[in-house]
């Protein structure tokens, strides 16, 4: 609970550690969060509603990715969980490109400038 007391709630830093937390608790390989402000209420300057981040840990690396879906509850909470299955997806396939985990696994840029770019280059939803 410490890290509530020094960030925001909705935060890659929050995302993770609830997940690291869920991995933990559970005694699973995986662990997998979401947080976020799914609306209509909750905005703050600089987290809009539809801010989400999705965590993910297992043994080795607790990452988080960030999203911003848009304005209607029932929407954002539909694609936050598709997006935290697609970030489970990706990890089991072995496909996650994440800039956290480039800097866990200290992957040469040059190599996460390549990934990057492809990861872009690839549609999120199918």
């Amino acid at each position: 609970m410490r890290i509530l007391s020094r960030t925001w709630r909705v935060s890659l830093e929050v995302a993770r550690q609830m997940a690291e937390g869920i991995k933990s608790i559970s005694g699973t390989d995986l662990g997998l969060a979401i947080t976020g402000i799914m609306g209509p209420t909750g905005a703050t300057p600089g987290k809009p509603v539809g801010l989400v981040y999705v965590g993910l840990c297992d043994d080795k690396v607790c990452t988080a990715k960030k999203f911003v879906f848009g304005d209607d509850r029932i929407l954002n909470k539909q694609r936050a969980s598709q997006a935290a299955l697609e970030m489970v997806r990706k990890y089991l396939l072995g496909i996650m490109a994440d800039i956290r985990l480039f800097i866990a696994l200290k992957i040469p840029d040059e190599i996460k400038k390549q990934l990057l770019h492809l990861e872009r280059d690839l549609p999120f939803f199918d």
